[in-house]
């Protein structure tokens, strides 16, 4: 088992999520590390097997703290890239409606305000998408992962975001 397969197996236990990430042999990632999973999301069915955590009970958010390790590293990343003249693009992929109940929706509020703060204190440019596409299933492998479809949506909403200082970008 390779590095990829045991760390997918790991974050999942979804066995259609893993058989579509989980590379074949012949189906080698492409030359910007991607792996395309074409799985798409149905709350239909998706909750017959998987458990409905409420966000109160997740994990996920429960030492969400602004002065973190997490954010220590984007200060890091945020120096790291300002010493080198690369201007950063921080952005904040989509949930699904499913995943986004008041206890996340809470917790997300905070995290784009101390996000957007940030972003204004320290020059960098952040995207929320957190909200967007939130009821399309098409987009999503479960309530909280983007698919194929998820990606490109993303990739040509940030083409196309002129929040993104794109100009500074195209000069390098």
């Amino acid at each position: 088992m390779n590095q990829l397969d045991g760390l997918t197996r790991w974050v999942s236990n979804n066995e259609a999520i893993i058989s579509a990430t989980v590379p074949m042999r012949s189906q080698a990632m492409d030359a910007k590390g991607f792996v395309p999973f074409a799985v798409r999301f149905d709350p239909e069915t998706y909750f017959q097997t998987h458990p409905r955590v409420a966000g109160e009970f997740d994990n996920d958010y429960r030492n969400f703290e602004p002065e973190g390790q997490q954010f220590e590293a984007l200060t890091n990343v945020v120096r790291f890239t300002r010493k080198k003249g690369i201007p950063l693009v921080v952005v904040n992929l989509p949930l699904h409606d499913t995943y986004l109940d008041g206890a996340r929706l809470r917790q997300e509020d905070r995290f784009q305000q101390v996000m957007t703060q940030l972003a204004a204190e320290q020059g960098f440019t952040y995207v929320d998408f957190s909200r967007r596409w939130r009821q399309d299933d098409t987009v999503f492998s479960d309530p909280s992962h983007l698919n194929d479809q998820g990606a490109i949506a993303v990739a040509k909403a940030l083409a196309e975001d002129e929040s993104i200082p794109w100009y500074q970008l195209r000069s390098r």
